[in-house]
């Protein structure tokens, strides 16, 4: 009997082992699955997480290349008023000595045309004066 009772005392332990190794194995397969499933989804996540980073990003850089080219816009077309006003300014002035030069040459003329007067004025006189002066040679 202490034989059979060591024989069904080992079955029981073996069925128990084997239940216990079952029961492990199913938990372990569970836990991978689990685990699988879990991996997956974070890939999943992550994944989808990226995506959005990149579109904000593409996002991002877009906004920030608009504003440059904004930017860019506002200084050029500050460039060329700029530009503008120079050109203006620089015209006025070639106006301003173009008009004093033609007052120069205006007084000059009168200034000529006067002299030239005076001296036809002066060489009449000089004419009438030879003239008289023969004649009152011949008389």
């Amino acid at each position: 009997m202490a034989i059979d009772s060591l024989q069904t005392q080992q079955l029981r332990t073996e069925q128990a082992r084997t239940q216990l190794e079952h029961e492990n194995d199913k938990t372990l397969r569970e836990v991978k699955e689990k685990s699988k499933i879990e991996i997956e989804r974070l890939a999943e996540h992550h994944a989808t997480v990226k995506t959005d980073l990149d579109k904000a990003f593409e996002i991002t850089i877009s906004n920030a290349a608009d504003a440059h080219e904004k930017r860019l816009a506002e200084v050029r077309q500050s460039q060329e008023k700029q530009i503008e006003d120079e050109k203006m300014r620089g015209e006025a002035e070639v106006e301003k000595v173009r008009n004093r030069y033609q007052e120069q040459i205006a007084r000059y003329r009168e200034n000529s045309e006067k002299t030239l007067g005076d001296m036809q004025k002066k060489t009449d006189e000089t004419a009438a004066n030879i003239k008289r002066t023969r004649e009152r040679g011949k008389a």
